[in-house]
């Protein structure tokens, strides 16, 4: 039901010792709701808030598990627009599109001003026995950024992974516990992370894109917390950059 766009690092937090961090450039291939990019359209404009698709418990899939591919117009401030269907069971195409409208992406910019774009947003499902995907979970934790990071784009205060930035590279990257309630839950997913990594290469800014509920919104943004990167730079010089950070959480 999630994930992210722009480069996203893969933080993977695995029943009771998550893996080595990975990093990729088309995270929406492997979430629960997710949104991805390709190289001419809203590549590497990051997901500043996701929603998680609401499956009506009724609903009969042909496949307990696949995938809802659908294509949205961005507005030039970040807003979906426009989503229609490219493929995905018929059963669950109408809360997938009901969420990803609700999508708020950063700014596209070319030339210096922010621009309309147009993305393909991926909604990962799985409604097998056992398996469980919230709707938005009612997490305490921050689900906006504590600046203004859509202002910050527009104005070249803030950057994204375009232009010639070159991402952040983890130096160390803490890994996040998979909680005690999330197992007992038996809870599985992603949990998405908008990131501001600042040009001394430390997180000044962490919110949650898409939750997941039980403990692990909060263990994964205290791990990005403790977390330390290169600084992203342009023309050779440090720049503060917003990113997406994704961490898988499954019990095996």
């Amino acid at each position: 039901m999630f994930c992210a766009m722009a480069w996203t690092a893969v933080l993977a937090g695995a029943q009771q010792k998550p893996s080595d961090p990975v990093s990729q450039n088309s995270p929406e291939s492997h979430p629960a709701s997710s949104a991805s990019t390709h190289p001419s359209d809203a590549t590497s404009c990051v997901l500043i808030r996701a929603v998680n698709a609401n499956f009506p418990p009724q609903a009969s899939p042909k496949e307990k598990r696949g995938d809802i591919v659908l294509h949205a117009t961005v507005a030039a401030d970040g807003i979906v627009k426009d989503v229609t269907v490219v493929s995905g069971d018929p059963v669950l195409v109408g809360p997938a599109m009901d969420a990803a409208r609700q999508y708020q992406f950063a700014p596209c910019m070319q030339d210096g001003s922010p621009i309309e774009s147009q993305t393909t947003i991926t909604v990962n499902y799985d409604l097998r026995q056992g398996a469980s995907y919230p709707a938005d979970a009612s997490s305490a934790v921050p689900r906006k950024p504590q600046e203004d990071v859509i202002q910050e784009v527009e104005h070249r205060e803030l950057f994204q992974l375009r232009d010639g930035v070159t991402f952040p590279k983890g130096l160390h990257m803490a890994k996040p516990e998979y909680s005690v309630a999330a197992g007992k839950a038996k809870l599985e997913g992603y949990v998405l992370l908008g990131v501001v990594v600042g040009t001394d290469g430390k997180p000044r800014s962490v919110w949650v894109v898409r939750t997941l509920g039980e403990g692990l919104d909060e263990n994964a943004i205290e791990a990005t917390r403790q977390s330390i990167f290169t600084p992203a730079t342009k023309d050779g010089k440090p720049v503060p950059i917003l990113i997406n950070l994704a961490f898988p959480f499954r019990l095996r």
